[in-house]
């Protein structure tokens, strides 16, 4: 089990910016935001840059998975891989989004 991390431009508050999203149903292109800050507000995993199964996302730091939004990928752009979500990781996110 691994989930794919991209780069889109997630609707996210006021911003739109390409930001690391992570894909959740590849069938429908659903993904959620992925964030360096923690907003107390969002319900959030966090991809701690400490776990052994951290290197395999290629961020660069500590990070959280907002739950609260999620968004469809436009079919029409190519979405290009930054990194994963594996193993351990996985597993615990697995269980996070139900």
């Amino acid at each position: 089990m691994e989930y794919e991390i991209i780069r889109y431009p997630f609707p996210l508050g006021h911003s739109h910016y390409p930001r690391p999203c992570v894909i959740i149903d590849r069938a429908t292109r659903d993904m959620l935001a992925i964030s360096t800050k923690h907003y107390a507000k969002f319900n959030c995993f966090v991809l701690r840059e400490d776990h052994p199964d951290f290197p395999a996302t290629k961020l660069d730091q500590t990070s959280y998975v907002i739950r609260d939004t999620i968004a469809r990928a436009d079919s029409t752009v190519v979405l290009r891989t930054i990194g994963f979500i594996r193993g351990e990781l996985a597993q615990e996110f697995f269980k996070w989004i139900g």
